[in-house]
């Protein structure tokens, strides 16, 4: 997908990645399989966000590697915090 060209051209990485898990192409599982082989947890904090809110879904989201998984439709101040918390994760 673009996303993950764009980011091999990027010379800043960002420090956070909303990453839906329902894409045209390409599962966000997939691109997130992709990420991590190239960038550990603590480097690129990825969270899956996504309309699947079984607990099958979630537990494979994390299993793969993503630092946290919310579920549309989602609290703006959730996400605001979620980002938050992962942004402090990273910096530490």
């Amino acid at each position: 997908p673009d996303a993950l060209k764009l980011l091999e051209e990027v010379e800043i990485m960002p420090d956070v990645i909303l990453l839906d898990v329902m894409l045209p192409g390409m599962s966000g599982i997939d691109v997130l399989k992709i990420l991590r082989e190239k960038y550990s947890s603590t480097e690129l904090p990825i969270i899956l966000v996504s309309g699947k809110s079984s607990k099958e879904s979630i537990i494979e989201g994390l299993e793969v590697g993503c630092n946290d998984y919310i579920v549309k439709p989602f609290d703006g101040g959730e996400l605001i915090s979620r980002i938050t918390t992962q942004l402090k994760v990273s910096a530490a």
